[in-house]
Formats: structure tokens, sequence, C-alpha cells
């Protein structure tokens, strides 16, 4: 059924008797739920059209990636070792037995020593916790509670 415009008639469906749409018969509701049908669907299908339009967009994206030629990369030096054939294997033992020797570690230097020793006695000196933060959070508690979790 086609959308009503006012001073339209439309039949009632079971009487065929002719309604105006400006008196707010049957027509104008049926015209009502078109709408809003109309509109429901509309959104229906940008909520689908964007489903649908992402997947294939990277699916496109894929398949054109996979069309094009990759270019070679341009390693300083690979023409030359492009020849040079497979290295040479070196035995294990070796290799091991540098990993086991002591490795001699130095003393800090007296003057870092000196550096943190004064770091930690200024952080020992002080309170993380200032004055008046300390005073609410002691006004905050309830001896009555405390005793009674002993």
């Amino acid at each position: 059924m086609p959308p009503a415009s006012l001073g339209q008639k439309y039949p009632y469906p079971d009487t065929g008797k002719g309604t105006d749409v400006r008196q707010g018969g049957l027509p104008s509701d049926m015209v009502r739920i078109l709408c809003r049908n109309a509109l429901n669907r509309s959104a229906v299908l940008a909520s689908l059209h964007t489903r649908i339009s992402l997947p294939a967009a990277l699916l496109a994206l894929a398949l054109l990636a996979g069309c094009g030629e990759w270019p070679d990369p341009v390693i300083p030096g690979a023409s030359e070792s492009g020849s040079a054939g497979w290295p040479t294997l070196v035995p294990i033992g070796p290799i091991l037995a540098r990993g086991e020797q002591p490795v001699a570690v130095l003393p800090p230097p007296a003057g870092r020593i000196a550096a943190l020793n004064a770091r930690a006695a200024a952080l020992r000196g002080r309170s993380v916790i200032d004055s008046g933060t300390r005073a609410r959070m002691r006004a905050g508690i309830d001896p009555a509670a405390l005793a009674a979790l002993n």
C-alpha cells in the first residue's frame, strides 16, 4: 500500500468504506506503522551493511596484497655472500668451556657505595606519610573495633 497523503482516501480492509487520512482513522495508523517499519528496516539494513562491508573490505585487501609482487630486500653485501656457501660447523665443546670459566667480579666503586648509603640514611630519616594524613588516619581508627578483632 502506498503512503497516504493528506486528504487522500483509503478503504478500510474489511468494509471497503473510504476514510480521510486527516480524520485519524485506520489508514493514518497504517501509515504510521509503515513508516516505523521502514525506519526499522533501514536501520537493520545499515547495520547489516556495516557488518558485511568490513569483512568484505578486509578480504579484498588481502586478495589485492596477494596479487602484487613483493620487492626483494636490498641487503648490503648479499651478492658476495650468495656464492660463499654454508658456514663451517664448530664443535660445541670449546664454546661450552668458555661459558664455564669464572668471570672476575669487580667490587663497586667506593663513591657509588657512599652515595647509596647516604640515600638510604635520608630515606630512613623521614616519614613516608605526612603529619596531616597520619592524623586523619588515626582519627578514622576505632579502638573498640580493633579490640574486638583480638
